[in-house]
């Protein structure tokens, strides 16, 4: 090889190593995890309190790692975890600036309005903080170009233990977790 086509290749060589090097790898820590309380074949039992009653079935948890940006010649990877059933019920995702959840479930009525509530783990860890075991989070529109429209969700309970623990709408209208079944068992002790 001349010195012309050597310098190439370490040139090239530095190039590459230089961009995998500066590609990040985001996964969820056993602390994130904590808060995703849901396993497969959990039935979710809610009642509003105008008596209609709505049960999930959790059919899949499963664990992805992808990349951040689809379209990046290098793009990082961040681990989600997407749990369903007949619908998304929860999205738990690492990333670059933290750990992120997305409630997903819709109850009831189709034709309610809800918000793309995202919060990061470290806001439900402050929450948390007062030494409460349910969280309450208030249902804000997380896009900016969505933030004008009226939604009918204003607030989510949350708990490590139990997930949802109840959804609060317009015009006192709400449910509430009656029963979360594992197994047999029902681990709501009432």
């Amino acid at each position: 090889m001349n010195k012309l086509t050597s310098n190439i290749v370490v040139s090239l060589f530095m190039c590459f190593s230089t961009l995998l090097l500066s590609c990040s790898s985001y996964k969820l820590s056993e602390h994130d995890l904590d808060w995703q309380p849901y396993r497969k074949g959990d039935l979710l039992i809610f009642k509003s309190n105008t008596e209609e009653i709505d049960t999930i079935k959790v059919r899949s948890v499963e664990t992805y790692n992808n990349p951040d940006d689809p379209l990046a010649f290098f793009p990082n990877s961040i681990q989600s975890i997407f749990v369903s059933g007949e619908q998304n019920i929860l999205e738990l995702q690492a990333g670059k600036n933290g750990s992120f959840i997305h409630f997903t479930l819709k109850l009831g009525d189709k034709n309610l309005k809800y918000p793309n509530v995202v919060i990061s783990v470290k806001e439900l860890d402050q929450k948390q903080s007062n030494n409460t075991e349910i969280v309450v989070i208030k249902a804000n529109e997380y896009y900016d170009n969505l933030k004008d429209l009226n939604f009918d969700l204003r607030s989510i309970y949350w708990s490590k233990e139990f997930g949802y623990i109840k959804m609060e709408f317009n015009n006192e209208y709400f449910w509430e977790l009656q029963s979360f079944v594992r197994g047999e068992k029902n681990l709501i002790k009432k």
